[in-house]
Parts: structure tokens; C-alpha cells; sequence
């Protein structure tokens, strides 16, 4: 071994270990991003639940509005 093969291996192990955290940060991007999407798929459900909600309630509004007329 001469310096120049030493420092040459630690690069390596630098990079080796820097490509090793990049991944975890990227696994932690990941699941983060999992996580914001499942919340904005939850808030989409309720936002059209409640729409439908309102919907019915105006068509079961008017349906008694008819039913008193007669």
C-alpha cells in the first residue's frame, strides 16, 4: 500500500458511505411523500362524501317541498 492506494480507498469508502446515507434520505423522502399523498387521497374522500352528503339533503329537501305542494 502506498498513500496514494490509502487515500484512493478512502475516497471510496467516503463515496460508498455518502451513496449509502443519500439512500436512506432518500427511503425517508419516499415515506414522506407516502405519507402527504395518503393524506391528500383522505381529504379528496371527504371533500366528495360531503358534497354527495349535501346533494342528497337538497334532493330530499325538495322531494318533501314537492310532497307538501300536492
Amino acid at each position: 500500500w502506498n498513500l496514494t492506494d490509502e487515500g484512493t480507498l478512502g475516497a471510496q469508502q467516503r463515496k460508498h458511505h455518502h451513496q449509502i446515507k443519500r439512500q436512506t434520505g432518500s427511503k425517508e423522502d419516499i415515506f414522506r411523500e407516502v405519507l402527504q399523498s395518503s393524506d391528500h387521497a383522505v381529504s379528496e374522500h371527504r371533500a366528495r362524501r360531503e358534497t354527495i352528503n349535501e346533494k342528497l339533503k337538497m334532493e330530499s329537501q325538495e322531494r318533501r317541498q314537492g310532497q307538501e305542494r300536492m
